[in-house]
C-alpha cells in the first residue's frame, strides 16, 4: 500500500511549474509559500552546472547597501531565492543580484523566485515591480520592456488546504 507523504496545494504547483525568469509569490502568512521554495532547487539540483543561492528573511535584513551584494558580484547563479523579498530596502540592490542569475547550461532555466508577505521596508518597490493589483497581470506570466518574463502568483491562507483543516 502506498502512502501519499508530500502533495504540493495547486499554488504550490502554480509556483513550481512556472519558468518566469522572475516569479514572486504574495499574499497573507500561512499560504504554503515558504515551504514550496524548498522544492525549487531540486528540479535542478542532479546538473553539475546549477548554482543557487537562497535568501532567508535575516540574509535580507542585513542587506542595506549596494556592498552587502557585492560579494555575489560576478557569480553565475542559476536560481536565487529571496524569502521575504519585501524586507530588501531598495530595488537596486534586487536588481544588482538579479544581474547574477545566467546559465552556461541550456538545459537550467535561470530563474529568481521571491515570496513576501504585504509589509516590509521595500513592499512598494516591490510591489510596483510586478505590478500588483492589476488584475489583469495577477496570476498570469507577463513580458516586461526588456523582453523577460515576470509572473505574480497571489496566495492566503485559504489557498492552504493544510491549514484550513486544523
Amino acid at each position: 500500500m502506498s502512502q501519499e507523504i508530500l502533495k504540493p496545494t495547486s499554488k504550490q504547483c502554480e509556483m513550481l511549474s512556472s519558468k518566469a525568469h522572475e516569479l514572486l509569490w504574495y499574499g497573507s502568512r500561512a499560504g504554503g509559500k515558504s515551504f514550496a521554495t524548498y522544492f525549487a532547487p531540486l528540479y535542478y539540483i542532479h546538473h553539475k552546472d546549477f548554482t543557487g543561492l537562497i535568501l532567508r528573511t535575516s540574509s535580507i535584513s542585513q542587506m542595506k547597501d549596494s556592498s552587502s551584494v557585492d560579494k555575489h558580484k560576478g557569480k553565475n547563479l542559476s536560481l536565487i531565492i529571496f524569502e521575504e523579498l519585501s524586507q530588501l530596502p531598495s530595488e537596486e540592490l534586487y536588481e544588482k543580484l538579479l544581474a547574477t542569475l545566467r546559465s552556461a547550461n541550456p538545459e537550467i532555466t535561470p530563474q529568481m523566485i521571491a515570496t513576501t508577505n504585504p509589509d516590509g521596508a521595500g513592499a512598494r518597490w516591490v510591489y510596483d515591480r510586478w505590478d500588483i493589483g492589476n488584475e489583469e497581470k495577477t496570476d498570469k506570466v507577463w513580458y516586461t520592456e526588456n523582453g523577460t518574463t515576470r509572473h505574480a502568483i497571489k496566495s492566503g491562507v485559504i489557498d492552504n488546504p493544510y491549514i484550513m483543516e486544523n
